[in-house]
């Protein structure tokens, strides 16, 4: 290291979050109690809420695969039963139990997403989600068809009306490229597949999303219909897809 080199202290280069440097968030409220998390009795609001939860846990590659090898288990398409998670204090063990509560009764999507998210990083060209890149022209092509529906317009406008740093941080995941493409994916495979079980969790999650809580996790049929031929065109080019 250059001598010329100065560190700064950790304070001046990590801001904490808000309730944490006003001690709104106790560490008695920030400690994980499961009991607590699954009867949600209001106790632990920082993890009974699933949106609440996500925008203090990222969704690393690792605790996605978690994630998509349990919900292959729950769906019964694995036989993989026990887990074991060797990580020291502080490498993520709570949070990754905390999934399990998390209000998704639809695990087949779940894993279809997922699925969707490894595809993006490990299975299309680029150094990392391709989402993100937008380095194929087939996938800039299809993120101008996702960007120009009512539904990611409503996005723009939750994230554009938000109130606090929470929900901020919450209509941000919604517009990430890396979630508009698993959505995507997800939607599409449940379509392509033919599969009644997928076909049923999509109908079933796009009449959750409706009023009083809109998620605006799916795309209309009507809107769908472009999001589908574009990604026909993506698949094609990447060798995965025969268009007859």
């Amino acid at each position: 290291m250059s001598s010329n080199t100065i560190s700064k202290p950790w304070h001046q280069i990590v801001r904490l979050k808000e309730e944490l440097r006003s001690g709104e968030l106790s560490l008695a409220e920030f400690a994980a109690d499961l009991p607590e998390v699954t009867l949600a009795r209001g106790q632990r609001p920082v993890y009974e809420d699933p949106e609440r939860f996500f925008t203090f846990t990222y969704p690393t590659h690792a605790l996605r695969e978690l994630v998509k090898d349990v919900a292959g288990r729950l769906a019964g398409k694995s036989d993989k039963a026990v887990r074991q998670l060797e990580v020291t204090y502080g490498g993520g063990k709570t949070h990754t139990l905390q999934l399990r509560e998390r209000d998704n009764p639809w695990p087949e999507l779940l894993a279809v997403h997922e699925i969707g998210h490894y595809l993006d990083i490990a299975g299309l060209p680029g150094s990392g989600h391709q989402s993100t890149e937008a380095t194929m022209p087939e996938m800039a092509a299809l993120l101008r068809v996702i960007y120009g529906t009512a539904t990611w317009r409503a996005i723009l406008r939750g994230r554009r009306d938000a109130k606090d740093a929470d929900e901020i941080k919450r209509w941000d995941r919604l517009s990430w490229p890396l979630e508009a493409f698993a959505r995507a994916y997800t939607q599409y495979i449940a379509w392509k597949s033919g599969d009644a079980t997928l076909r049923r969790s999509l109908d079933e999650r796009m009449a959750a999303d409706q009023p009083p809580r809109i998620r605006l996790s799916q795309w209309s049929v009507d809107e769908f219909l472009p999001i589908a031929a574009a990604m026909d065109k993506l698949f094609e080019k990447a060798g995965w897809l025969t268009i007859r």
